[in-house]
């Protein structure tokens, strides 16, 4: 599996536009898929972005919280259901699998639980 493109729409510093501010394409004008490198300066996102990845894959976000026990109030920080913020967020992925390519979208509610997941 490859990731070929991300969108994250109101998920913790990420603010809920449409279309979403994140839109993240790994493919190069040739195709091939690109690796994915976060930098830039303090409160630009990126812990937002590599949050947003963690919870796609494991519906929860530890962050500072590594090493105590997990709860589902440690998604709380997310933001999502917060002020200025929706009552619900998603990430999207665009993957290829097995040859094929494939979107696959998972929504977070404001209890920091999955609220929708859907394979296009």
């Amino acid at each position: 599996m490859q990731i070929k493109s991300i969108k994250i729409y109101g998920f913790r510093g990420i603010p809920p536009v449409d279309p979403p501010n994140v839109d993240i394409s790994l493919v190069s004008p040739s195709g091939e898929i690109k690796d994915l490198l976060l930098f830039g300066p303090n409160a630009y996102g990126k812990s937002s972005i590599a949050d947003a990845l963690e919870w796609f894959f494991k519906e929860k976000v530890r962050g500072g919280n590594y090493y105590e026990e997990y709860s589902e109030r440690d998604n709380i920080h997310l933001k999502v259901g917060q002020p200025n913020f929706p009552q619900s967020a998603f990430i999207e992925l665009l993957i290829t699998h097995n040859g094929g390519d494939f979107i696959v979208r998972k929504e977070i509610n404001s209890s920091g639980q999955k609220a929708q997941e859907d394979l296009a």
